[in-house]
């Protein structure tokens, strides 16, 4: 319903339906993806930032393990605190509970390819936060 509203509605307050409209549908996957959804969003937003004008590639190593760390932490802090309380680094039985959000590996690897493309020129930073979170949300297909 809300996608059919943002179609009459122009500037920001469109950008602001569309986007709580994308964190609503992940918010029924689980509301544990919506933290770690903006951290991404937030992560590759700074990291496109510091490597635009620049062509360092100590700062596109910063921006991109940046904006992987949400990522990393979804997959591997559970699997850690699994493995650190048995003591068994080769075998264990209880990785059912460390499933990822779903679509989150898609949108890092997507804010991942904005980093780089930010840094290689091809693309210009995204001007605001929002703008940078839509054209997150926006791009699956």
């Amino acid at each position: 319903m809300s996608i059919v509203a943002s179609r009459y509605l122009r500037g920001t307050p469109r950008l602001f339906m569309l986007l709580a409209s994308s964190f609503c549908f992940y918010w029924t996957l689980g509301a544990r993806a919506l933290p770690l959804l903006a951290a991404v969003v937030a992560a590759s937003w700074v990291g496109g930032r510091l490597v635009s004008g620049r062509h360092g590639t100590h700062l596109l190593a910063v921006g991109v393990l940046l904006t992987l760390l949400p990522l990393l932490y979804a997959k591997y802090v559970p699997w850690l605190l699994v493995v650190g309380g048995s003591g068994d680094w080769w075998y264990t039985t209880d990785l059912d509970g460390r499933a990822i959000p779903p679509g989150l590996s898609f949108v890092s690897l997507q804010a991942l390819g904005y980093v780089v493309d930010v840094h290689r020129r091809r693309v210009v930073p995204s001007p605001t936060i929002l703008h940078h979170a839509i054209f997150l949300h926006s791009s699956r297909s």
